[in-house]
């Protein structure tokens, strides 16, 4: 390839992905994360790196950072993190644990679904229901006392 030709080659790759041309070839050399004749490609999802050569070594396959391989956060729901392998602390859940739980009191909830875990005793989508005779302390430090079997709670 002449010399006209290499600088068409480098003046039609996007700025992002190419550092120069090689020789007298015209054949671009890309910037990690991107390939192709003008590397104007970014690496396929599952690879990163110079060439797209390394495979991205995420959790459950969650995608990564093209240029630095860094897992994004696209975690699967109860997983957080930069390479989505930690939990979801208590209280939080769903997708990058992004999500605050809404049970009540001690409350736990399932870091995937959100569904509240119930302590001994209570039961109900946030927890507020108990059996006859459970007692609990709202966070406000209100009291709270079932009169029925799974019946909503009363103040005292």
């Amino acid at each position: 390839m002449d010399a006209r030709a290499a600088a068409d080659v480098v003046q039609a790759a996007p700025t992002n992905g190419v550092i120069r041309s090689s020789g007298s070839s015209g054949e671009c050399e890309c910037q990690p994360g991107y390939v192709g004749a003008t590397c104007s490609e970014e690496c396929p999802e599952g690879l990163w790196g110079p060439a797209c050569a390394n495979e991205c070594q995420c959790v459950d396959g969650a995608p990564c950072h093209p240029s630095t391989g860094t897992c994004l956060h696209h975690c699967p729901a109860g997983l957080t993190g930069d390479d989505c392998d930690t939990p979801c602390s208590k209280g939080q859940h769903g997708q990058g644990c992004l999500q605050t739980c809404s049970c009540e009191g001690e409350g736990a909830c399932d870091p995937v679904t959100g569904e509240c875990l119930c302590p001994a005793g209570r039961k109900g989508p946030q927890c507020l229901q108990c059996e006859w005779w459970w007692w609990w302390l709202h966070s406000d430090g209100t009291a709270v006392v079932a009169l029925t079997r799974w019946h909503s709670g009363m103040q005292n």
